[in-house]
């Protein structure tokens, strides 16, 4: 997972400011992370609210897909 080094980049496909990337990314992996939960999810956060949201297919590991930040 990437959070866009350049400004430019950043701008040309981002909903949130450019220094608030890192938050947004680290939301956006909590929201990964709770979604490919067994059952319906709810998650609170900054940028993105759901409550029992369900997301299939989830992977087939337990503990989700590796990620590399």
């Amino acid at each position: 997972m990437g959070v866009a080094g350049l400004r430019a980049e950043h701008d040309a496909i981002a909903q949130v400011p450019f220094e608030q990337r890192g938050r947004y990314g680290d939301e956006s992996l909590a929201v990964l992370q709770a979604l490919w939960a067994p059952a319906p999810s709810s998650f609170h956060g900054r940028h993105f609210d759901f409550d029992d949201l369900e997301a299939y297919p989830g992977p087939l590991r337990p503990k989700g897909i590796p990620i590399t930040v």
